[in-house]
Order: structure tokens, then sequence, then C-alpha cells
């Protein structure tokens, strides 16, 4: 068995704690989730099983879409509610075309930081760790990601509504700390929904209660970004036994990760394209594959 739940996770929980959740509910030990959600943040929980979770690195590199809210006029150790806090405005009023200008700096590719209190690891060591050690000398290495959109659904006096459209790796957090500093006034994440990732939307997602056998979501359009080979015969033998196998329909100047499906569109696994040759990375029991749609 391998699959795909699209989980609306609540408010409060660990992501790691809504994936025990759903390993106890379908009884598979192999179990894990596309993408942290930290626990005051809510929505699109995307959680693998089986031997679907060899796939993940490659399932997490889907966009995602997210609702933030952004307290203004306040900054934070955690650049969250969650943090230590520091007012430096209470009668904040802040003009929306300001905001518009300001966002247009953080829309397209942009480097950021991630916060202190974060799971990045340096040196092998998570920084929020160095943190609770008092460790502020660490140097925290920067990222580049991209954001697609940023619109605004709404500002109220020094509150900021915003919807984001970015790339995997993107820390909404440190989008909001940016954001108050490049305003001027200081600013935290103070609620966050995940309403998409990849193809899997919060109106399709589910409760982690009501996760059952007969509800998983299709795992191949998250895949469906790739490129891929399909194979037939004695190929499918030799790609299910691990074997490197040149392949016609392969240009010898093709390189890279592509998906591997049989002829009837199921998915084999994941394999690497070199001079000629198809080298399995990933293999996927095909006897039970996902076809796609």
């Amino acid at each position: 068995m391998f699959g795909i739940y699209c989980v609306n996770k609540p408010f409060g929980p660990t992501s790691h704690q809504i994936v025990n959740a759903v390993r106890r509910k379908i009884g598979i030990k192999k179990c894990g989730h596309t993408g942290t959600l930290d626990p005051f943040a809510s929505g699109v929980l995307p959680v693998v099983y089986g031997s679907a979770t060899r796939l993940i690195q490659y399932l997490q590199l889907e966009p995602k879409e997210y609702i933030a809210t952004i307290k203004l006029g306040v900054t934070s150790t955690t650049y969250d509610m969650e943090g230590e806090l520091t007012i430096h405005n209470e009668n904040l009023v802040i003009d929306s075309r300001e905001v518009s200008e300001i966002l247009k700096l953080f829309t397209g590719r942009i480097v950021q930081y991630p916060p202190i209190f974060s799971a990045v690891k340096v040196k092998g060591k998570a920084l929020y760790r160095y943190a609770r050690d008092g460790d502020d000398d660490i140097e925290i290495p920067s990222r580049e990601v991209e954001i697609f959109k940023l619109d605004i659904i709404s500002v109220e006096s020094d509150v900021l509504k915003l919807k984001i459209e970015c790339s995997s790796g993107t820390y909404i957090r440190s989008l909001a700390h940016d954001i108050g500093s490049k305003l001027g006034c200081g600013a935290c994440l103070s609620g966050l929904m995940r309403t998409r990732v990849g193809p899997y939307h919060i109106d399709d997602a589910i409760h982690p209660d009501d996760i059952h056998d007969n509800n998983t979501s299709n795992l191949m359009p998250a895949l469906d970004y790739m490129n891929k080979v399909i194979l037939y015969n004695q190929d499918v033998i030799c790609f299910n036994s691990g074997r490197t196998r040149p392949n016609s329909s392969i240009k010898e100047d093709e390189s890279g990760d592509v998906l591997v499906l049989d002829s009837n569109r199921s998915l084999l696994g994941i394999g690497s394209l070199s001079e000629g040759y198809l080298k399995p990375s990933i293999v996927i029991n095909a006897s039970k594959g996902c076809k796609l749609l």
C-alpha cells in the first residue's frame, strides 16, 4: 500500500503529531509529510504513507499558497505571536497604498533568512536549539525563494491580511518580519492558513479524524511537473529489479530525474537519465501503482 492524504491540519498540534494520528488510523508505520506547518498554523498538510514516503523529496517541491495575517507595530523573537513580543507602536495606522508599494519589493525571487527559532540545521544542529542555548552568534544561512503572488486581502489599522503564492522553502514568518522592517514599524505573523500545496486544495482536505482507507488523494498530479518515461515488457521488469538499462526512447543528451510509468500509466518510480541509460533511483511496487488522470 502507498498513497497520499490531503489533511486539513487544525490549529494546535504539530505536523509530526498529525502524521502520528494518520499512522494510527491506517495502521501503517511508514508515514511522513511534505512540508511542516507550525502548531499555530492550519490548513493543507499532505501526508504520504507506505513506499510513497520515498517520494517526499520530490513531492515537497510543489508551490504553496497561504492566507497570512500579520500584526503590524510589533516584533517577536520567533517572528510570530508565540515569541517574546516588543511593541513599537500601539496606535498604528497604515496606508494601503504604502503597503502595496512595499509588497512589490517582495514579489519575484528574493533572499530570505529563516527565523532563529526554526528547524533549519547549521552544522548538524537545528537553529532553534542554538536560540534556546542562548547562542546568538550563529550565522543564519540565507536562501533564495520565489514569491509568485502577493495580494492584499485587507488592511485594517494595524492588521494586514495577505494571500501568498510562493515556492517551497519560503518562510512566511520571515516574510512578515521583513515586510514590517520595510514599513518601518515592525511586524510579526499572527495567523496562517495554508490553502494549497501543489494540486491539493483546502476545499478537498479532510480532518485527521475523518481519515480512512477510501479517501486517499491521487498521488500522480503532485508529480506531474516531472518529465516522464514509459516502459514496456522487459524494461519494466528490469526497472523493478533495480537494473540500469539503455532505452531507445531516451536521447543521449537527456539527463536528470524522470517519472517512470508502465504501459498502463501506473507509477513505477523515479529514474535518472544519463547518456541514453535509465538508472532506477526509487522503485515502487507497480502492481499497486497510481494511474495518471
